[in-house]
């Protein structure tokens, strides 16, 4: 049981170690975003300054919106979008279009002022958008760690109180899960005593009424309850053919399965040894 305990607290020191190291690496993607967010912006800037210039220059010169988009090869409702700066970022293929329509119809070296404000804009774009990649690739390892440390401590709080209270005697054996049977209220005991049976039949009796005691739980329910221990048939067979189990494992099951405690299991024990040791080994026992 100790080494089980240490297993699992390492599992939750691990657990830990993996969230803070999630979160460190947000510092520093999150430092990387804001500087990529930076660029983007300031690009997006430049150009938009730049396209702005070039529109005065046209106005000025007498020309109409509706003349510079037709010019352009470009919708008025395009030309109005790329001078508000309000298009998608990802939008890099039409903007590389519409932008270089539209500085085509003014001054030629304005074409290649154009170009390099444009290559900057889409490698921001790209940076911009790998490193928004990662920030939510990190984002989701840090659910799952997050997730998998609340589960981790959650496990290791289910096995604290099941220790405790399997040294108390009140929950199924050391391997034992499931719900503790209720009490009776002292001065009404109902539970059978199985040490007042004297025969087997008696003892098959009273185990019937234990189970019922306890609830009736199914059979498959009982077995659930015994990880590693006999099938719910072979359970069930116990009273369906009315006959005593020939390893005292098998009981102890039953027993368990039907939420009793370490002292219903040491009553049920002795009861059955009573009754399937054989005589003379009683008598050997009590001359030696």
């Amino acid at each position: 049981m100790t080494r089980k305990a240490w297993r699992t607290d390492e599992g939750l020191e691990f657990a830990k170690a993996r969230l803070r190291s999630a979160k460190a690496d947000e510092e520093s993607i999150d430092r990387e975003f804001r500087e990529v967010q930076e660029e983007l912006y300031r690009s997006k800037a430049h150009l938009t300054a730049l396209l702005g210039a070039a529109f005065i220059d046209r106005v000025d010169a007498g020309a109409e919106p509706s003349d510079i988009a037709y010019r352009a090869l470009i919708s008025t409702d395009e030309l109005w979008l790329l001078l508000s700066g309000t298009y998608e970022v990802t939008e890099t293929a039409w903007l590389r279009r519409v932008a270089a329509g539209f500085m085509a119809t003014g001054r030629n070296w304005s074409v290649d002022k154009l170009r390099r404000c444009l290559d900057e804009f889409e490698h921001a774009v790209m940076r911009s958008q790998a490193v928004t990649q990662r920030r939510e690739a990190l984002r989701q390892r840090i659910s799952d760690a997050e997730g998998n440390l609340r589960r981790v401590t959650a496990d290791l709080a289910t096995q604290t109180v099941k220790e405790e209270l399997r040294r108390a005697g009140n929950v199924l054996g050391e391997s034992g899960v499931g719900p503790v049977v209720i009490p009776d209220v002292q001065g009404y005991e109902c539970k059978p005593d199985p040490l007042a049976a004297n025969s087997a039949f008696e003892l098959l009796d009273l185990l019937r009424r234990y189970r019922e005691w306890a609830g009736n739980p199914s059979y498959r329910d009982m077995a659930e309850r015994v990880p590693g221990g006999p099938s719910y048939g072979t359970l069930a067979n116990i009273l369906r053919l009315n006959a005593l189990p020939k390893k005292l494992a098998t009981l102890e099951a039953f027993i368990r399965g039907s939420g009793g405690g370490d002292e219903d299991v040491r009553s049920w024990a002795t009861a059955w040894r009573r009754l399937t040791t054989p005589p003379d080994s009683h008598s050997r026992r009590a001359d030696g």
